[in-house]
Order: C-alpha cells, then sequence, then structure tokens
C-alpha cells in the first residue's frame, strides 16, 4: 500500500511538467499521465516535432 501511495504522488508530480517542453529535450515519455492529465500525450508529441530544440 505504500507503493501504491508513493507511486500515486510521484505521478502527480511528474505529470505537473511541462510535457512539451519533455518532448523538445527529447526526454522519454511512458504514457503514465493520461488519468491526471488527458492532453499530456498530444502536448508533449508537440514537442518532439517542433524545431524548438534544434540547431
Amino acid at each position: 500500500m505504500a507503493y501504491q501511495e508513493g507511486y500515486e504522488m510521484g505521478k502527480e508530480e511528474y505529470c505537473q511538467q511541462s510535457a512539451y517542453m519533455l518532448g523538445v529535450v527529447g526526454k522519454p515519455y511512458l504514457g503514465i499521465c493520461y488519468d491526471v492529465d488527458p492532453f499530456f500525450q498530444q502536448d508533449y508529441n508537440s514537442g518532439r516535432s517542433s524545431n524548438v530544440g534544434r540547431l
């Protein structure tokens, strides 16, 4: 039970970051935020396909 509570707290914190910037810098995203933020994947994909972090 303690593990599950810790996981949920960590997930909440993780899903509060900018999904767009996560994608821009090329960090992996494993699809865990849908129940916290249903647009996280879409924002992440937008960041991955942007040219912001590229020269």
